[in-house]
């Protein structure tokens, strides 16, 4: 099983998701084998950043098959987030779609441009919350890994 992470904090967010999900469908021949609740969530902002940049999330966490690499995976998913009019940005700011591998089949895979594990998932309760509801059984997985 496959974990993407699904956010989004700036015009019709529900159907930034929607869209998403049809492009990961599409593009990656990918089949969504389970979907949790969407959920608002608080932008993670750093101190000192702008108050244009506290806008709120939904968020979802879809679990996928495909047949495409951990690295075939993240590029494929960066045109997506490019597709649908993701700008190039300072980190954390607003975002039409933000889409992360969280898990990939259980393995660690660390390159300088990707770590699975996501290693933000400990830090972000809403992730957590989301993949115990789909996927409880690989919850305690995600988290035995040192991320």
């Amino acid at each position: 099983m496959i974990l993407i992470g699904l956010g989004s904090n700036l015009g019709d967010r529900a159907n930034h998701l929607r869209t998403a999900k049809q492009a990961i469908k599409k593009n990656l021949k990918a089949t969504i084998i389970n979907e949790s609740s969407v959920e608002e969530t608080r932008a993670i902002t750093p101190a000192g950043a702008p108050p244009s940049w506290d806008l709120a999330y939904l968020n979802q966490i879809i679990g996928i098959l495909t047949p495409a690499s951990p690295s075939q995976l993240l590029t494929e998913l960066k045109c997506i987030e490019k597709e649908m009019g993701r700008k190039p940005s300072e980190k954390w700011a607003p975002r039409i779609i933000d889409l992360d591998i969280l898990w990939y089949h259980g393995i660690n895979y660390c390159d300088p441009n990707l770590n699975i594990p996501h290693p933000e998932i400990k830090n972000r309760p809403f992730i957590s919350r989301a993949i115990g509801e789909i996927y409880p059984e690989i919850l305690d997985k995600v988290h035995s890994f040192h991320l």
